[in-house]
């Protein structure tokens, strides 16, 4: 895009820069939907439509954007890693003029042995350019459907703290959300991405 459009396109935006657009509107959002939504445990993708349907039909941030087509929301957005595998992801946010927000979506249990999905199926696919490839920020959502989020939050902090890390410190506490953090990686073309990570509860039972 002709860089001095997006100077001026940019300018007549409420959000001033990628990590305003991001925090303020994406992860707001995010956190709006979730008091609204169905509670129940689900798998992974379920509850992943269940934020989907409420961003693009109900919540006040974003289904306005959505409808007068400036904001693109999608889930499982496919793309080619080869001429023969490719890869998709839970969701992404797209508003002309700046990168791709893309999120992956992982389901979070008491036992600590069933979240390593979290880390090798989940953050590392940032890591090795599966997501993200151009871009330096981009998201986790946990979906905890059993025991304590704090906990896990911070079980889940804690590992992450080692995983791939760059020299940026851990973050936290930068909106108003509990359960979440900021960690700093380093991809394989030796980049740097920021991630967001947010946690929600999902444990209420099927009536």
């Amino acid at each position: 895009m002709n860089s001095k459009f997006v100077r001026i396109w940019s300018s007549h935006l409420p959000y001033r820069s990628q990590v305003d657009l991001y925090e303020n509107l994406y992860l707001k959002a995010i956190i709006d939907s979730y008091y609204h939504i169905d509670k129940r445990k689900g798998k992974e993708e379920k509850i992943r439509d269940r934020f989907y349907y409420d961003l693009t039909h109900r919540n006040p941030l974003t289904k306005k954007w959505c409808d007068l087509e400036l904001l693109d929301i999608r889930f499982e957005k496919w793309k080619m890693d080869t001429d023969k595998n490719k890869s998709r992801v839970d969701l992404s946010f797209f508003w002309s003029g700046f990168s791709y927000f893309e999120i992956e979506c992982k389901l979070l249990f008491q036992q600590p042995s069933k979240n390593e999905a979290y880390f090798n199926d989940g953050l590392i696919r940032f890591i090795n350019l599966k997501y993200a490839e151009k871009n330096e920020y981009a998201g986790m959502l946990g979906f905890v459907v059993s025991g304590d989020i704090e906990t896990i939050r911070d079980k889940i902090l804690s590992r992450t703290k080692t995983f791939y890390p760059s020299a940026s410190p851990i973050q936290s506490n930068f909106i108003n959300w509990k359960y979440i953090f900021i960690s700093h990686h380093l991809k394989k073309d030796k980049r740097n991405i920021r991630i967001y990570h947010l946690f929600f509860q999902f444990t209420e039972k099927d009536n």
